[in-house]
């Protein structure tokens, strides 16, 4: 099975081609797309009358743009900067570029470019802002219930990042479906955009009103927060929040559903994405072709 959607995301779709075999020029000297993909390649020459079954890949100097055959063998050019190039950039005359009449889409390496981060956090902004809505909101006769967050990303690092984090977003979702909305101090939005992290909070307070709210505050219910301790992680003002009520959440489907627009939460997927996201869009990719790294941890 091959999911063919994943929310309002299409991952699969039909489409319907035609080929041509270019003898000069280039592809998009004939209105056309070359044909980047190997397996689309194949197909191409195949409909095209050629009886091949193997593609290999050439990384010479006079190359065109993607699928191209010489002689009776077909190929693949790999230099991603022979971009637009066809026919006429190569000196062998006998070869011929494939062309399609649909543009292909981009097959990903697991890197997503900078507009790909830029695409993918704005889905996740306008997905984060439809859960909000679904759900339930306070009731009128109660005062707002407000998360006072002190807890810093030196802390988050001095207690485990990864484990911190774990328990950070699934109650940064737990308070929202519970209607509370979150308020952190001047201090606190400096240090963690600084860290290139996405801001979660509704309110930023000064400094000293900050001190002597979070002073005032009482305890979010009976919520365990031993592990964040000390300094306090976070009060509460007009708090209905608990570890029961949060049990039940993240084991119900409201957390664990699709997400918007059929569901309210599909985990906390989008709510990590959007926590790192400003660092995911720093990212610069370190090389133009394709590579190999190794991650060693000490």
């Amino acid at each position: 099975w091959v999911a063919i959607s994943v929310g309002n995301t299409v991952l699969l779709r039909h489409r319907s081609v035609t080929y041509s075999q270019l003898l000069d020029g280039s592809c998009t000297d004939a209105a056309s797309f070359p044909i980047i993909e190997g397996t689309a390649c194949l197909a191409a020459a195949l409909a095209l009358g050629h009886h091949v079954e193997r593609l290999p890949s050439f990384k010479g100097k006079d190359q065109p743009e993607g699928c191209y055959i010489q002689g009776s063998e077909l190929w693949m050019g790999s230099k991603t900067r022979k971009r637009g190039h066809g026919i006429l950039w190569m000196q062998n005359s006998s070869s011929e570029q494939l062309c399609s009449s649909g543009r292909y889409a981009s097959i990903s390496d697991g890197y997503m470019d900078q507009q790909e981060v830029a695409n993918r956090m704005k889905q996740v902004t306008q997905s984060l802002s439809a859960s909000k809505s679904k759900c339930p909101s306070g009731s009128p006769q109660h005062n707002p219930c407000i998360v006072l967050w002190s807890l810093h990303v030196r802390d988050f690092v001095r207690k485990g990042f990864g484990a911190t984090m774990g328990l950070f977003e699934p109650f940064r979702a737990y308070s929202t479906y519970s209607a509370c909305t979150w308020a952190v101090s001047k201090e606190f939005a400096k240090d963690w955009t600084t860290w290139k992290l996405g801001p979660f909070w509704d309110l930023v307070v000064p400094n000293d009103q900050w001190q002597a709210r979070f002073a005032a505050a009482s305890t979010c219910g009976d919520l365990k927060v031993s592990f964040w301790s000390p300094p306090p992680p976070l009060k509460c003002e007009n708090s209905l929040l608990s570890v029961q009520g949060q049990g039940a959440f993240v084991t119900s489907p409201a957390y664990n559903g699709p997400g918007p627009p059929t569901g309210v939460f599909n985990g906390a997927y989008d709510i990590y994405t959007q926590t790192f996201g400003p660092r995911l869009q720093a990212y610069r990719t370190p090389f133009t072709e394709a590579y190999a790294a190794i991650h060693i941890r000490h």
